[in-house]
């Protein structure tokens, strides 16, 4: 391992001694200046595009050029690098979670909200199983993502609760572009990535496939049950993955799909080990949207999503899951005068099991959610922006909720490069049909009467950005309440329900920063503490309270990109489970990426990426039943080597 650690810290000193001498080879990265990668727009915080200090929220901005000069094999691997972001999984949902700001309390992703260019890739019937897309969406298309670490309900409704991550795809610059990424490696990896792209006058579309596979670490694990023995078992956590994604557009009209099919190893449905099996994931996204321009100011959106799933055990019906979700939602934004901006919506939401082959959800549920939004901001002066909001909610037999926004941004500098924003929202998660109706004997059973979770956050961030830094530092405190759990049935101690039993707290510190060191050096870091407040083991996040994230990339002007970045995750709280597993323990996933641009006329590039070069062994905390004290949630030092080919 020190020798490999060596090679790595030789070569990056040596690509600067030489770099002086040769600068024939230009790269991505440096044909944005730092000033302009620091200041992309943003479109999260308010459906239209702005700068992120004008933004109401705390928002973070990973872009292609980062993606590539760290590299990565999956949206996980650029997860691990975001301020505040934990992706875990556990014994039956693999990379499934993006846990914001501590809020670990399932394994299913119902606190996170994806969206694909702004659109809501949404699982109707558990909410929150997106490995498939964590996985397997094709990283080469991905533009920039948008990160924001802020309730987003009143934009975004349900799910939209302490995250949400909005990918946003490359737009075609040319008439015709072909790519193609290969590679392989550890656990007999195989990796092949297709993308087409073509563009004339007003049509455009971009086409990505996406293949994965690969035999697996090994997976392995003890566990207790209240009626049986203990159980120790293992298996390989091999994948197969396959993912298509496309995006065609006429003038204002588009369309946008994305279809993946996951199958991954898994050590059973709950965490005691009675077999092994494979879990397959099906997911089809599908946005039709429309713009109208209604005048030089003034715009008017149409969308209708539709996301269907399809979740299973073996291939097995009795433990299938099935969900279709239909959403639909006009939207108008625009200004009045010159210090207001307007944008409200109306959605509309229809969730529905189309059939029952399972014994998981056993009736045919139909569910309509209603809501309407409305955001205002004002800028009375040049240094202050006013931000208010409210979302109105109608979940489905639920009492109508509503979901403020209030904030200010106040500037220093008439450039708005430094200054301060106070914030101020609330946001919702109503129960999904699997913890409304799920009647799994011995396992679970679902509580019809479920009222939507709330969290409550304040806010206060200083922020600074200049040609060649940007620094930023928040507070926030989080308040959850009526949150739904897991919890034991009377006389069944085999078998669980769900209820909302209680509250949680949550505050934290947070500090990131970007640096351009010199004119081809980039750094990029944050940390963060966070501090649950609550002392009940059944309510309490136990996730680590502590996180540190640094990265530096550097650019020869002949064609070497050298990536290196740790990510430090601190010891998480214990559980109470059975001390059966290694301890849970602090982990150090050191990654490097080293990219080569060939000096020939058609654009091939050769790369090795490493993750987890300590080798450390990534045990956490298993937080599902608590029948046990750990999990392994990642392999150890994997390595893998790509070829690109641009046409």
């Amino acid at each position: 391992m020190k020798k490999i650690l060596y090679t790595l810290i030789f070569l990056f000193i040596a690509n600067i001694i030489f770099a002086q001498t040769d600068t024939t080879i230009t790269n991505e990265f440096l044909d944005l200046s730092f000033e302009e990668l620091v200041n992309t727009k943003v479109k999260i915080a308010s459906k239209k595009e702005e700068s992120i200090t004008d933004a109401p929220g705390i928002i973070t901005v990973i872009t292609k050029e980062e993606i590539r000069s760290f590299g990565a094999n999956s949206l996980v691997d650029i997860l691990h690098r975001i301020p505040s972001v934990m992706p875990i999984g556990s014994h039956v949902y693999a990379n499934n979670a993006a846990v914001f700001r501590g809020d670990m309390k399932t394994h299913s992703d119902v606190h996170t909200l994806i969206l694909l260019n702004g659109r809501p890739f949404r699982e109707g019937s558990t909410g929150g199983v997106n490995n498939g897309l964590y996985t397997s969406f094709p990283i080469e298309i991905i533009e920039r993502i948008e990160i924001i670490r802020v309730p987003g309900s009143v934009l975004y409704g349900t799910n939209a609760f302490t995250g949400v991550i909005n990918i946003i795809t490359k737009e075609q610059k040319q008439n015709f572009s072909l790519n193609n990424t290969s590679g392989y490696g550890s656990f007999n990896g195989v990796y092949n990535s297709l993308d087409m792209n073509f563009k004339k006058d007003k049509f455009e579309f971009l086409i990505s496939g996406q293949v994965f596979n690969e035999d697996g670490w090994e997976y392995k694990a003890t566990t207790a049950h209240p009626a049986f023995a203990d159980s120790t078992s293992s298996i390989n956590y091999a994948e197969k993955k396959i993912a298509l994604f496309s995006i065609i557009k006429y003038g204002n009209l588009s369309l946008t799909t994305f279809y993946s099919n996951n199958e991954d190893n898994i050590l059973g449905i709950v965490p005691h080990w009675a077999y092994t099996g494979t879990q397959t994931s099906q997911k089809l996204f599908v946005n039709l949207g429309y713009q109208a321009k209604i005048s030089e100011n003034w715009k008017l959106n149409f969308d209708l999503s539709y996301n269907k799933s399809r979740f299973d055990v073996n291939y097995s019906d009795s433990t299938a899951n099935h969900s279709l979700d239909f959403l639909g939602e006009i939207s108008i934004a625009g200004k009045i005068g010159s210090k207001f901006n307007l944008i409200g919506g109306i959605v509309g939401d229809y969730r529905t099991q189309p059939y029952v082959l399972t014994e998981i959800l056993p009736l045919l549920y139909k569910q309509i959610h209603t809501s309407g939004y409305l955001q205002l901001d004002y800028s009375p002066i040049q240094y202050i922006k006013l931000i208010a909001g409210v979302q109105v909610n109608l979940p489905y037999k639920s009492d109508i909720h509503f979901s403020p926004r209030f904030g200010t941004i106040a500037y220093f500098t008439k450039t708005h490069n430094v200054g301060t924003k106070i914030l101020y929202s609330q946001a919702f998660r109503s129960a999904f049909p699997f913890e409304q109706y799920i009647d799994k004997p011995d396992v679970l059973l679902g509580k019809e009467t479920l009222t939507p979770e709330k969290i409550t956050t304040s806010e206060a961030q200083l922020f600074y950005n200049g040609k060649k830094l940007q620094l930023a530092g928040t507070f926030f405190y989080n308040q959850f309440t009526n949150l739904i759990s897991r919890v034991p049935i009377p006389d069944q101690p085999r078998r669980q329900t769900f209820d909302n039993i209680g509250e949680m707290e949550i505050w934290g510190l947070e500090f990131e920063t970007k640096a351009a060191l010199l004119h081809n050096l980039f750094f990029t870091g944050s940390a963060t503490y966070q501090k649950n407040m609550q002392s009940q083991d059944d309510i309490k996040s136990l996730a680590p309270e502590t996180m540190f994230k640094a990265g530096l990339s550097y650019t020869t002007g002949f064609g070497i990109t050298i990536g290196i970045f740790n990510t430090f995750y601190g010891k998480p709280l214990p559980s109470g489970g059975v001390e059966l597993n290694p301890k849970e323990h602090a982990i150090n996933l050191l990654s490097a990426n080293i990219r080569y641009r060939l000096p020939i006329t058609t654009p091939v590039e050769i790369s090795v990426f490493g993750t987890n070069l300590l080798n450390d062994d990534f045990y956490f905390t298993e937080f599902s039943k608590r029948w046990t004290n750990t999990l392994p949630m990642g392999a150890g030092r994997t390595i893998f080597g790509k070829i690109s080919i641009k046409l």
